[in-house]
């Protein structure tokens, strides 16, 4: 959520919501600590009273992550049942997203949808940092020595970007 979406869901009307948003941010010149404060307070005790850990989360994101697919149905004969659900891992029941049954005079289908795998696996791996979304390079190496040497090479003889081709 950015300060903007803070501000609207603090009751801000979507006319004054930027100006208030602006109480939020450090770097603005209308920044109000105090305001900060209390909104990082405010946030704090949802968490509490909703009792959110960042744990709690993780699992969550984890259940989703590793479940297994036969661990929520079966295939028997090209047929799909769902397992009975008392016979389903809590872990398990967080992944499953839907479950549907379409009746038709010629027999019927059930639909089955599990939670994003990727995207939890994703979530996952930043939390860990496995995956970084940034990339680092050190312009002092002799790889990027190389790669700029390259360049200079290929561009030799080509019009410079401060005059106009035509």
């Amino acid at each position: 959520m950015n300060a903007m979406q803070a501000a609207l869901a603090v009751g801000y009307a979507e006319g004054h919501a930027g100006h208030a948003a602006s109480w939020l941010v450090p770097r603005n010149k209308h920044y109000k600590p105090d305001v900060a404060d209390y909104a990082q307070h405010l946030c704090r005790r949802r968490r509490e009273r909703l009792d959110i850990e960042a744990d709690k989360i993780i699992q969550e994101i984890a259940a989703i992550a590793f479940c297994n697919f036969a661990s929520v149905a079966n295939v028997h004969d090209n047929v799909l049942t769902i397992r009975d659900f008392c016979d389903i891992a809590e872990n398990d029941k967080v992944a499953i997203a839907e479950v549907a049954q379409h009746e038709t005079k010629d027999g019927g289908s059930i639909k089955i949808k599990l939670h994003d795998k990727l995207q939890a696996l994703t979530l996952l791996s930043r939390h860990l940092g496995i995956l970084k979304d940034t990339v680092v390079l050190d312009t002092g190496g002799e790889a990027m020595k190389a790669i700029m040497a390259a360049i200079d090479g290929a561009t030799k003889g080509l019009p410079s970007h401060d005059k106009q081709p035509f």
